[in-house]
């Protein structure tokens, strides 16, 4: 715990660190900065290395390769990309961008399909609940992503299949008081003929983004922090009502924060954010329409370093929703306040964490969450962990005021979704082998769901579904003669309380092996990751009749060669086996492709 305690002063100090700790420090867990050794809750770290030595594309691409984690996905680069980690809903896993929470306030998810993995250094994956720290929509978990900053100039340049062509450029400057940081990147794509059965046409897919730092030292005590993201940009896409229409979405994902941090002793740290994000999408084709979500944000959080094994993190959220749209909602905004409090302590072999928050909504009133999370040391080696928490779902402006019309009626008195979960755990850690399994079960009542009258066929959404979810998860590596062995497989069973019937677009199996190995200057990476069979709508009858996705399994392929100090030559092939595939019903995924490309870092 005195390693955690200068972790949590070097995150909100400064203070330098070394690479491994860079790649290791997380601080989305528990907010304290804390190593994944040291966390009590399952957490994958995805470092800039990690994205540069794989074979990912795009981000789905890259989720979806990891423990937890399925993606559905109508079509190729740029379509719309559902993420469901351990079984929750797509909108059950809360996104942040730099501490910035992210997203539709109308859909009530992310468009990760449009956040470039070019302005990404760092992802922390936390899978269990979270709503305890973070209010709304942390069911699932939560995925923080940190954006590029750290090399003096780094740059790439890429091309392949389907007439694809990316690259970005950054710098970095650094003086006694003050850094900055800044990188621009783009990309374009021909993609693929996302639906099938409609014009054999492919569907474009553009990006350009910015992003930059800012950090200043007033004294050694104070310190200031500038982060912005602005990725614009626009995707074709097949209408499936409109089979003969060529429709194509421009949007913007954007993400703002200042941050003031203040240190005035060893015992005591506080900091003040303000941050905004956007997420808009704007249509055109024949059905012209537009979306425009803006949350205005403000933390201020304090943290007290009681003794050097007890922590505690107090702290207020304050959130500001707002939606522009060419559709005449009842509402365009409402507003959300939030207390929380976390206390960490260690107790000789056992580690202690307990977190509790209450909201304030707008829409809904208030609701309380919290968790409590137990870790016993067995050995040096070994350690057993147990959690417990409770979370929550606001409803989306979607369902509660979309226009009615004459067949939907929208809900304003909607309840929130809500959950209670639990997780066991065992982790060993040796010399050349580390290994973590875990159990968990997640009940979610009053899910919001559309129903219809079988007579008016006037449809409302209403509380009315529960699901019940069981897991296992399994990660596991190693080092063998120079080759880094890491492997994951996840059991997760789904089902819907009502119809007794599985989740849509889950699958219960899914196993990833990764086996890198460096040679001199040139090292190669494969992935094999096999992801079960699973159910989804078929909407072409009335009602709609549930069919079986087929499993299919992924092999990649990614090599680097060394040029000089400063240059890498690196390829990337996705898909060898050249499946024919489907994540969502109806709609293609890339085949066999490939890219070759020169990096630049120095």
């Amino acid at each position: 715990m005195k390693k955690a305690t200068c972790c949590l002063l070097g995150f909100f100090l400064g203070a330098p660190l070394s690479a491994t700790e860079l790649e290791t420090i997380q601080v989305t867990a528990s907010r304290f900065a804390e190593t994944v050794d040291e966390t009590l809750t399952p957490v994958t770290v995805i470092s800039r290395e990690d994205i540069e030595q794989g074979t990912a594309r795009d981000l789905p691409e890259l989720l979806q390769s990891l423990p937890g984690i399925s993606i559905a996905q109508s079509g190729g680069p740029g379509q719309n990309a559902s993420l469901f980690l351990r079984g929750t809903e797509s909108d059950h896993t809360l996104v942040l961008i730099d501490g910035v929470r992210i997203g539709s306030v109308s859909t009530g998810a992310a468009a990760l399909q449009y956040l470039p993995l070019e302005q990404i250094e760092k992802i922390e994956i936390v899978r269990g609940p979270r709503s305890s720290l973070y209010g709304s929509e942390a069911i699932g978990g939560v995925i923080h992503i940190f954006t590029r900053k750290g090399k003096k100039f780094h740059g790439s340049l890429s091309g392949g299949s389907y007439q694809t062509v990316q690259g970005d450029l950054g710098y970095s400057l650094a003086g006694e008081n003050t850094s900055a940081d800044f990188t621009v990147a783009g990309k374009k794509t021909d993609g693929i003929n996302a639906l099938k059965g409609s014009n054999p046409d492919k569907d474009d897919y553009e990006n350009t983004s910015v992003s930059a730092h800012v950090n200043h030292r007033f004294s050694d005590t104070t310190r200031f922090h500038l982060n912005v993201l602005h990725a614009r940009g626009k995707n074709d896409f097949d209408n499936p009502s409109n089979l003969t229409s060529k429709e194509h979405s421009d949007f913007v994902q954007q993400s703002f924060q200042t941050r003031l941090d203040f240190a005035p002793s060893g015992k005591f740290d506080a900091s003040v954010s303000l941050g905004q994000s956007r997420d808009k999408l704007e249509t055109q084709g024949s059905s012209p329409r537009n979306f425009n979500t803006t949350i205005n944000q403000f933390t201020i959080q304090g943290n007290y370093a009681i003794t050097d094994n007890h922590f505690l993190a107090t702290g207020v959220d304050y959130r500001d929703d707002r939606l522009k749209s060419s559709t005449a909602f009842d509402k365009t905004s409402r507003d959300n306040v939030g207390v929380f409090a976390v206390w960490r302590g260690g107790f000789g072999q056992h580690d202690l964490n307990l977190g509790l928050r209450h909201d304030d909504n707008e829409a809904f009133g208030g609701h309380t969450t919290g968790s409590l999370e137990y870790g016993f040391h067995i050995t040096e080696q070994y350690r057993l962990t147990a959690a417990y928490g409770t979370a929550f779902k606001t409803p989306t402006f979607n369902d509660l005021y979309f226009p009615n019309s004459a067949f939907f009626v929208s809900n304003p008195d909607l309840d929130p979704e809500t959950s209670e979960s639990f997780e066991a755990g065992i982790r060993g850690n040796h010399d050349k082998f580390h290994w973590n399994l875990h159990a968990f079960h997640t009940s979610i009542e009053d899910l919001i769901a559309y129903t219809s009258d079988p007579v008016t066929f006037v449809g409302t959404m209403d509380n009315i579904d529960e699901a019940e979810i069981n897991g296992v998860e399994l990660v596991a590596g190693t080092k063998i003669k120079g080759h880094q062995i890491e492997f994951g497989y996840t059991w997760t069973d789904t089902e819907d309380k009502k119809t007794g019937q599985p989740l849509l677009r889950r699958p219960e199996n899914t196993a990833q092996l990764n086996v890198s190995r460096d040679i001199g200057n040139f090292s190669a990476s494969i992935n094999l990751s096999y992801h079960g069979s699973s159910e989804d709508l078929d909407f072409s009858s009335f009602p709609a009749q549930r069919v079986k996705l087929d499993a299919y399994t992924l092999l990649n392929l990614g090599m680097q060669y060394q040029l000089t100090k400063q240059w890498k030559l690196f390829a990337k092939f996705n898909n060898l086996l050249d499946e024919d595939y489907e994540t969502v019903l109806g709609y293609n995924q890339p085949g066999f492709n490939g890219y070759l490309g020169v990096r630049f870092n120095q």
